[in-house]
């Protein structure tokens, strides 16, 4: 008989990206120069430093330092068109539950409650949208339809032949 010696494997947790909104560099010059100055004041710390590998982790470091200090972040885009910034900020709470079992259905129960009646609400609002235009405007009632139908696929059936 032979010994096993078996590990379970260590779950790592990653923090979440920041998104960091950089098209405001191009386009607010005032932002621009703050965030310049902001990096040039911490690398100037960095001038007596003579390693080369040392010198680029210093340079990354106070880079991206000076990114989160300095430049705002994106909004968060939802894939559900429903979504609400609430629920959103459900999500995250129910993320940090995690260990906790309790906690993480009851927040569980809370997020699925409040996304069906997102959805139903949005699907309603739309509905009324539709029923609106009908006769006004026809066009912006089948471009709504679209919406709410979501994208058609083609059947990938193909050709038929004839046996005869």
């Amino acid at each position: 008989m032979g010994k096993i010696r078996v590990k379970l494997r260590k779950q790592k947790k990653t923090k979440p990206n920041i998104r960091l909104n950089l098209d405001l560099l191009t386009s607010d010059t005032e932002l621009c120069q703050k965030y310049n100055l902001k990096v040039k004041n911490k690398f100037e710390a960095f001038e007596e430093i003579e390693e080369v590998e040392e010198l680029w982790q210093q340079l990354k470091i106070s880079i991206t330092e000076a990114a989160e200090e300095e430049i705002p972040t994106k909004e968060r885009k939802t894939k559900q068109k429903w979504m609400t910034e609430d629920i959103l900020n459900l999500v995250d709470k129910r993320r940090k539950a995690k260990g906790e079992q309790e906690e993480y259905e009851s927040i569980h129960r809370e997020v699925r409650r409040k996304c069906q009646e997102a959805k139903e609400a949005w699907l309603n609002e739309k509905c009324r949208e539709i029923d609106k235009f009908q006769r006004q405007a026809p066009n912006t009632m089948y471009r709504n339809v679209e919406e709410l139908m979501g994208k058609k696929k083609a059947s990938s059936a193909g050709c038929l032949k004839a046996k005869n």
